[in-house]
């Protein structure tokens, strides 16, 4: 989803920066206003979006990025969202009680009861987060945006009509161009928006920026041009159903190589396997404890770093119902032998076919699980993370 995220955070930066802007002229502020009260007034919609990421390097060429997105919501609670990239696919279709995630390159899909939180419509995409719910981004870039784009303020100069073809029609289109200092930000934003008079919605949008890049200045160009843009109607039914696909496979949390899986907020998947004492150990019969999984390996440095914190927390705690059980997928008796010649006291749990560590889409370690007394997962975390996060962690989990 990163061709939603990036363009997201520039429209989003743009939009920061222009409260500092001083000026706009005649005409502009007042179409800005409509637009924002257009779509302040939305109930249902249905967009959709092809969007274009073009580079200008110096002695170097990168080839665009190119992305389609479809975005319908049917008033009160239903919504249909579809992004499809070079890199990824995804639809997500919610009825108003059930909610479905679907990855097509991955053949999984996810099924939820409930509609989507409502929070999520007026959220803002971060910068800093590769977590970003594409969802997010595209309500925030789509809609969200416009609602708030006639802020007291902004610069903006009107410039000539412009005829643009949508979905097969003409529509001659007022066209916008906002332009700022950037106050310092290593980014020069200008930004073009074509807006429907009539309806006024924005049909088109151009963001130009430039910023350094190992000395050199790297030119972008994001173009949004909207292919359906139907506000008049409640979209169609059919885009709030969904019928898995034969051959793809219901999961409890998506798991793939481009997007880690995490298991926050759901309920833990029960497991059974056996300690290096020969023990059967599962998860649910720990159920009224506070579990720590660390999954490890004799041979990663970070693990071999971080065990001995682990196994304190489980002295220091253990009495106030924390387990800490290690997860080890080594063969022979690795993990068994470096326990007892670093005099590490920790359960460890042998997992030779991995069938744990698939469960929880475990790619890299070390990665932790904290699930709390009731077994729903509250962190999850993939990497080696400082003891004070991991305290923090079995606070959140109810150990004081």
């Amino acid at each position: 989803m990163r061709e939603l995220r990036t363009l997201a955070v520039a429209s989003g930066l743009l939009f920061a920066l222009s409260l500092c802007s001083p000026s706009q002229s005649p005409g502009a502020g007042d179409l800005l206003k409509k637009v924002s009260e257009a779509y302040t007034n939305l109930k249902s919609y249905h967009f959709e979006v092809r969007a274009t990421r073009s580079f200008n390097t110096p002695g170097r060429y990168i080839s665009p990025e190119e992305s389609r997105t479809v975005l319908a919501v049917a008033a009160p609670d239903r919504l249909h969202f579809e992004i499809r990239a070079q890199q990824n696919n995804q639809l997500t279709v919610s009825d108003g009680a059930t909610t479905w995630t679907y990855l097509p390159q991955y053949k999984q899909y996810t099924k939820e009861d409930g509609a989507l939180s409502d929070v999520s419509a007026d959220a803002e995409p971060s910068e800093d987060s590769e977590d970003e719910d594409p969802v997010v981004t595209a309500r925030f870039q789509l809609v969200t945006r416009f609602q708030n784009i006639a802020q007291e303020g902004k610069t903006a100069q009107l410039l000539p009509d412009e005829e643009i073809e949508v979905g097969g029609q003409k529509i001659s289109c007022a066209v916008i161009e906002l332009k700022l200092d950037t106050g310092g930000f290593q980014v020069s934003p200008v930004e073009q928006l074509w807006i429907d008079p009539k309806r006024n919605l924005v049909l088109k949008t151009v963001l130009k920026s430039k910023r350094p890049v190992r000395n050199q200045q790297v030119s972008t160009i994001d173009t949004r041009e909207w292919t359906v843009a139907r506000t008049d109607q409640s979209p169609d039914d059919d885009l709030f159903t969904f019928q898995p696909p034969r051959g793809v496979k219901l999961v409890q949390v998506l798991d793939t190589p481009f997007k880690p899986a995490d298991w926050r907020g759901k309920t833990a998947a029960d497991f059974t396997l056996k300690s290096l004492e020969g023990d059967e150990v599962s998860l649910n019969s720990l159920r009224g404890k506070v579990v720590l999984m660390s999954f490890w390996a004799s041979w990663c440095g970070p693990c071999r770093h971080e065990l001995p914190a682990l196994a304190n927390l489980e002295t220091e705690m253990g009495g106030r119902g924390l387990v800490v059980l290690g997860i080890n997928d080594e063969k022979g008796f690795a993990a068994r032998n470096f326990l007892q010649n670093h005099n590490l006291t920790l359960r460890t749990l042998a997992d030779p076919k991995h069938a744990v560590h698939k469960l929880y889409g475990v790619h890299s370690i070390p990665t932790l699980v904290v699930v709390n007394r009731e077994g729903t997962v509250v962190c999850h975390f993939h990497g080696a993370v400082p003891e004070n996060i991991i305290r923090g962690a079995l606070k959140q989990a109810g150990l004081e």
